[in-house]
């Protein structure tokens, strides 16, 4: 070829034909970051091609939609499609099984904590309605035992009708009247116990009614309830009058105490003379809620759903580290079959 056919083709007179590979090691359309046609090139983001496109990168959406984002659908069939897949695995089934047990637990301390929340009331003495002998409740010049309130007891003895006496402001059932309390001298011990014969809505009622006390000498049974002595009232002895049971009093206003006096008195069941029995029930169990019980059940439902949530979560994370690792090396083995094509010379 002349010289100047040479220069022409160079674009500049006398300087020698160009290679066509800019680049000794890398051919010229990657040289200068151009895409040749059918060529393709190693992005950081996976693989794309000019002109055309590569079968491997193309997914249905179902695809999409079961795996995680990098993963390329189809060169891994061993891959769990699903998260259940892992989770029917016997490991995870045996995870599972623990996960149950330890919420199990959970929850029957919650339930106990709800069964402690819930306090009954309940009487100090559950034999309150068991009759008993008066001598095995309470002894006399004794302090009076929180356990034998409201006992129903049996005490045998003689009246002394001339130590009777009325007390007034006596609420009976939701009504205000008065009670004939009576000494008994027990046949057992020979100490003194208060007793209330009766209740009537008007003093002289009650005062008509301690002429039929029963006469001194005269061995009689009482039946009723045991309850404390009540504390004096300096108002009423002011003003003269009475309105409590009080052992402290009578102490002051009975003689012959030698065998001592009961700190509480019994509420007869019959009452004498026509007057009305004292109304003594039983003692009721009142319910009371304890939150703080209720916030410690709470806590040992959240632990127990907690433990469920956690197999679950750990469940998911081993789904989607496989997948990860299969598009991992799915991006190595196309970084790897990219580098020959790049490295390769240029075709003439």
């Amino acid at each position: 070829m002349p010289r100047s056919a040479r220069s022409s083709a160079s674009g500049r007179p006398g300087s020698a034909t160009p290679s066509t590979d800019l680049n000794p090691i890398c051919p010229g359309w990657l040289a200068d970051g151009r895409s040749g046609p059918g060529r393709r090139t190693a992005g950081a983001h996976g693989s794309r091609t000019s002109g055309r496109y590569d079968a491997r990168d193309m997914s249905s959406p179902e695809q999409s939609a079961t795996t995680p984002r990098g993963a390329t659908p189809g060169l891994h069939p061993e891959l769990p499609a699903t998260v259940w897949e892992v989770a029917r695995r016997p490991r995870w089934i045996g995870l599972l099984v623990f996960a149950l047990v330890v919420s199990g637990i959970f929850g029957l301390l919650a339930q106990w904590q709800i069964e402690r929340s819930v306090e009954g009331s309940q009487p100090i003495n559950s034999e309150t309605e068991v009759l008993k002998p008066l001598e095995a409740e309470l002894a006399p010049q004794t302090a009076f035992p929180e356990r034998a309130a409201a006992q129903r007891v049996t005490v045998t003895g003689t009246m002394r009708p001339g130590d009777t006496f009325v007390i007034g402001d006596r609420v009976d059932d939701g009504r205000t009247g008065w009670w004939l309390v009576g000494r008994l001298v027990d046949a057992e011990t020979g100490a003194s116990l208060p007793v209330a014969l009766g209740w009537a809505e008007t003093e002289q009622e009650v005062r008509e009614a301690a002429p039929d006390v029963p006469p001194a000498g005269a061995e009689l049974t009482v039946t009723g309830r045991l309850l404390p002595t009540e504390s004096p009232s300096t108002s009423d002895y002011e003003a003269d009058r009475v309105t409590v049971v009080s052992s402290a009093m009578l102490v002051n206003e009975w003689d012959d105490l030698e065998a001592g006096i009961y700190n509480g008195y019994v509420v007869a069941d019959d009452a004498v003379g026509g007057l009305q029995p004292v109304t003594a029930p039983a003692p009721e169990a009142e319910m009371q809620l304890n939150w703080l019980n209720i916030f410690y059940a709470i806590e040992w439902v959240v632990f127990a759903g907690f433990a469920i949530f956690l197999w679950f979560r750990l469940v998911k994370d081993r789904f989607e580290r496989e997948h990860e690792e299969a598009a991992e090396a799915d991006e190595e083995a196309r970084l790897a079959a990219d580098l020959p094509r790049a490295t390769a010379p240029a075709q003439p």
